[in-house]
């Protein structure tokens, strides 16, 4: 188990937005990465609001106001789903809008391990992993499971003030004998993730794109999770889906036994998928587009 852990927050979002400023020169704009404030809008430089939360989410509750969003020069949102959803919630019409979706370094090509199937979970707990944790108790076949999920990946505050909400849970999959670390920087997640065969991830939370499963897809994993928000728009064709409307656990719980018992049937699959996320979500292709997209602002 790892236990260094972050003493600032460094989820999904900031592990974008650090890759981001390696990759791009941004100092032609003024990037407001999804929380809203005034304090956040300059008076010298154009305002991009680079939005990766979801519409329901307090951070974003200023965009209800007209002269807020006047400030803004442009939005960039990380999926075509979540951009309707602004469209349909904040009066967003008159400001230039883009979607350019997340991206993750290219995993080399990699054989899966032979042997016993290993099912991972790299999301947050409140994402889904009590529904896993429910699915693993009725789950019947014989599996290695490898958790990493907490709350202190965005930092000691608000592990703090997250303090005990999921330790039943943790309890649970300790029950179960499956291996569970709350924290692990993202390089050892990767590599986790291409010894890995199946990202199991009953999502519940409605995802604006999904880095665990860009991830997954892109290292070869098979994806089990949920029709909700962005995630068939992250995962297309590649992933298998159990909607999340009615008897999750149940109806995830045999889907992941199908993909289970069929992982090596169809595992040719999984290198067309890997070719696929390499040439469509990688950064180099971000890369070239967040650059065009700044042209919108060079002098």
């Amino acid at each position: 188990m790892v236990d260094t852990k972050p003493a600032q927050p460094i989820g999904g979002t900031e592990i974008l937005h650090n890759r981001l400023k390696e990759l791009v020169d941004l100092s032609s704009i003024n990037l407001i990465v999804s929380v809203c404030n005034w304090s956040s809008l300059s008076k010298d430089k154009p305002n991009v609001l680079w939005q990766h939360l979801s519409y329901d989410q307090e951070a974003v509750f200023l965009l209800r106001d007209p002269a807020f969003v006047k400030q803004l020069h442009a939005i960039v949102f990380v999926s075509h789903w979540q951009h309707e959803q602004f469209l349909r919630r904040f009066p967003i019409n008159n400001v230039p809008c883009y979607v350019i979706q997340n991206a993750t370094d290219a995993f080399a090509p990699v054989d899966k391990p032979n042997g016993r199937i290993k099912l991972i979970y790299t999301s947050t707990p409140w994402r889904g992993l009590h529904v896993l944790a429910d699915v693993l108790k009725r789950l019947d076949r014989d599996v290695d499971v490898e958790v990493y999920s907490g709350t202190s990946i965005y930092g000691p505050a608000f592990s703090h003030q997250m303090q005990g909400r999921f330790e039943a849970v943790y309890e649970d999959l300790k029950r179960m004998g499956v291996s569970h670390t709350e924290y692990a920087p993202n390089s050892v997640i990767r590599k986790a993730v291409e010894k890995a065969h199946i990202l199991a991830y009953p999502s519940t939370f409605e995802e604006t794109s999904c880095l665990a499963a860009i991830e997954a897809l892109s290292a070869g994993c098979k994806v089990v999770t949920t029709n909700y928000g962005a995630l068939y728009e992250t995962c297309s064709v590649w992933a298998d889906y159990t909607s999340p409307a009615l008897n999750l656990v149940e109806r995830y719980t045999a889907n992941l036994q199908h993909n289970i018992d069929c992982f090596w049937d169809n595992y040719d699959e999984r290198s067309e998928q890997q070719k696929f996320y390499t040439k469509f979500w990688s950064w180099d292709r971000r890369k070239t587009e967040w650059e065009k997209f700044l042209t919108l602002f060079s002098n």
